[in-house]
């Protein structure tokens, strides 16, 4: 465990605001299962990811509402990585998810 004062980086758990940090570990062949878990328990807290990583078990709209700069970020990916040379099969689909959520809470 330990504790972060706030920052002004897009996607960072501590985006406007201090933090408490607490460390999960699994073995590969259980992360999907306790990490799906886990997010069940924190979610009600208003939780951060570090960094926002393991984006595969998460909800897109529960990540914008918790990094509201993601829309900026997925922006800025696609401004200087337009043909994800620099992203892998998850960060992939990941920012497909995020982009058309993004995309849709701006038609709203």
């Amino acid at each position: 465990m330990r504790t972060t004062q706030e920052d002004d980086s897009f996607l960072s758990c501590c985006y406007g605001r201090d933090a408490m940090w607490i460390g999960f570990q699994a073995k590969a062949s259980e992360c999907t299962s306790f990490f799906e878990d886990i997010e069940v328990i924190l979610k009600p807290i208003g939780f951060r990811k570090h960094w926002t990583k393991g984006f595969d078990y998460t909800d897109p709209k529960f990540v914008i509402d918790q990094c509201p700069k993601s829309p900026e970020f997925l922006t800025i990916v696609d401004e200087f990585d337009p043909t994800g040379k620099f992203r892998n099969e998850s960060g992939t689909k990941w920012f497909l998810e995020m982009s058309e959520h993004s995309r849709n809470l701006e038609a709203q």
